[in-house]
C-alpha cells in the first residue's frame, strides 16, 4: 500500500513491477496506491489499483494492471491498455483483508471518474467503465459495439471496453461511493514506513508493507 498526499507521477518509458508476486491472480491485484491529489502515469508498464482525490492522466501507450479510479476528477487515457483484476484473499502486510476493501475486491469497474472519463486513440479496458456523478464520457465506440448503460452522454471514439459503460446511473453511483471508502480505508492506515520530501521511487524494492510519500 503506497499513500502519497501530494501527487504521484512516473516518467516516460518508466516501469513500476511486482517481483516475487506468488499470490497475485494478476500483478496489480495486491498493490494499492492513494493519491491524495492527482496521478500521471506516463511511463510503459505500471502495476496497482490508483485511487485519487482528483485526476489521473495516462500517457500515451500504457499498459497497466489494476484500476484506475479518479474521485473528484476526470480519467483521460490515450492508446492504452488497461487489465482488470482481481482480488485474492490473501492478506496484505499488516494485516487488511481483501473484505476491508470492498470497492477494490467487489466491484468490476476498472476505470472510474468523478467528472468525466476521456479517450484518445484505441485504449482497451478489460473491465467496465463509470462516471458519477459526472455523466459524460467521451472516446469509446458507442453502442452496439460497446454496452452502455445510465443516462449520460457517451460520444464516440476508438476505445473498447470488454464490460460495460456505465454513464451515470445506480451501478456508477454506487461504484463512487464504494471507491470513497476505500480510499478512507487506504488513507487512514498508519504506515509502516514513511518518507517525508519528495521521493524519487527510481530503483526502489519495497517489500509488503504500508508506505507514506509526502509527494
Amino acid at each position: 500500500i503506497l499513500k502519497a498526499s501530494g501527487t504521484l507521477v512516473t516518467m516516460t518509458g518508466s516501469k513500476v513491477l511486482a517481483v516475487n508476486n506468488n499470490y497475485a491472480i494478476c500483478d496489480g491485484s495486491t498493490v494499492y496506491w492513494a493519491v491524495g491529489s492527482s496521478a500521471t502515469i506516463d511511463g510503459a508498464e505500471f502495476i496497482g489499483n490508483v485511487i485519487t482525490a482528483s485526476s489521473i492522466t495516462t500517457g500515451s501507450g500504457l499498459s497497466a494492471s489494476g484500476k484506475l479510479w479518479a474521485l473528484n476528477g476526470a480519467v483521460t487515457l490515450n492508446a492504452d491498455t488497461i487489465a482488470f483484476c482481481l482480488c485474492t484473499g490473501v492478506p496484505i502486510v499488516p494485516p487488511l483483508p481483501p473484505a476491508q476493501l470492498p470497492g477494490l475486491c467487489i466491484s468490476g469497474i476498472t476505470v472510474l471518474a468523478g467528472t468525466t472519463i476521456t479517450n484518445d486513440g484505441t485504449s482497451i479496458v478489460n473491465g467496465d467503465i463509470a462516471v458519477s456523478p459526472g455523466s459524460a464520457i467521451t472516446g469509446f465506440a458507442p453502442a452496439p459495439i460497446n454496452t452502455v448503460v445510465g443516462s449520460g452522454t457517451v460520444t464516440g471514439g476508438p476505445g473498447l471496453v470488454t464490460g460495460t459503460i456505465y454513464a451515470g446511473g445506480t451501478i456508477a453511483d454506487q461504484a463512487h461511493n464504494d471507491a470513497v471508502s476505500t480510499y478512507n480505508t487506504l488513507a487512514g492506515l498508519t504506515p509502516t514506513t514513511s518518507y517525508t520530501t519528495v521521493t524519487q521511487l527510481d530503483g526502489l524494492t519495497l517489500v509488503p508493507g504500508v508506505y507514506h510519500f509526502a509527494s
